[in-house]
């Protein structure tokens, strides 16, 4: 296919990487000169614009760090849209807000070009390798047709919903993924606090089920609570995780506060957490 690549950064570079491997015609834009070179010596051309790169293309990946170049290298002047033809596929791999793809994708349908948000997870590894998840927004037919691109680069193709459901999907996820990063770095700083050897408790992390916890909220399945009718063993199964969660999050506050050590998302988590678990029951000995 003939390929216009927007964005050759810490991830973008490799997935251009991979497409000009896979033996497309692509075409590079990116400000950067020392990004462009290696590319055009692999075999890619170079364009002056958005635009000048997008001409005849009939696909084009943007990769870009902000919603601000999303818009401006797409919609701007000299932007995509201004070169693109009429069918040619537009997939936006940057995280962006919810509204920056909806102005995208009906500056898209104005000139008669697809669009497909198809935000990438696995980190700079998972570009090298070419095994990003493509977090994909869009119609299935589309998605399909732009598939010899992003096979390029990816392990797992997956449409999520129609447009902007890959982007809410990514957005979630990423807020589990910082949230956790938080969490853990308060767990840290409270037994740093109360003088516990930091090799010691990573090692009580990493061989408890501390790291799966994600996954035990996932098995439950959806987001929604527990029927207390007809869930009536799951809710017995799960209060007395809550009331043990209400009491040592409350003890650990405690220790907290003695120690002087900032907790403040799991002081936010406690309310809560029997939510978490599947159910709205909060222990009255516990408020």
């Amino acid at each position: 296919m003939r390929v216009a690549f927007l964005g050759l950064g810490q991830m973008g570079g490799h997935m251009c990487d991979h497409v000009i491997a896979g033996g497309h015609s692509v075409t590079v834009f990116d400000p950067y000169p020392p990004a462009v070179e290696p590319r055009v010596k692999a075999g890619a051309r170079v364009a002056a614009t958005p635009a000048a790169a997008a001409r005849d293309a009939e696909a084009i990946c943007v990769v870009v760090r902000t919603d601000e170049q999303a818009l401006e290298s797409i919609a701007g002047p000299d932007g995509v849209l201004e070169g693109a033809p009429a069918g040619a596929i537009l997939m936006l791999h940057s995280t962006v807000a919810p509204e920056t793809v909806r102005r995208l994708h009906e500056a898209c349908v104005a000139k008669g070009v697809r669009f497909i948000d198809a935000g990438i997870s696995g980190g700079e590894p998972g570009s090298r390798a070419g095994t990003l998840y493509l977090i994909c927004g869009g119609d299935q037919a589309t998605i399909d047709a732009a598939k010899p691109v992003l096979q390029c680069f990816a392990g797992h193709v997956v449409r999520f919903g129609d447009i902007g459901a890959g982007m809410a999907a990514k957005l979630a996820r990423n807020m589990m993924q910082y949230t956790t990063w938080v969490a853990t770095h308060e767990a840290v700083t409270l037994a740093h606090a109360a003088g516990i050897d930091f090799d010691a408790f990573a090692h009580l992390v990493r061989e408890t089920d501390v790291k799966n916890t994600a996954e035990f909220v996932l098995a439950r399945g959806k987001g929604s609570l527990l029927d207390p009718d007809r869930d009536a063993d799951a809710v017995r199964g799960v209060t007395a995780t809550i009331g043990l969660g209400f009491k040592d999050l409350k003890d650990a506050f405690h220790l907290a506060d003695e120690v002087g050590a900032d907790v403040a998302l799991a002081r936010a988590a406690r309310p809560r957490f029997g939510y978490a678990m599947g159910t709205a029951i909060i222990p009255e000995d516990q408020l």
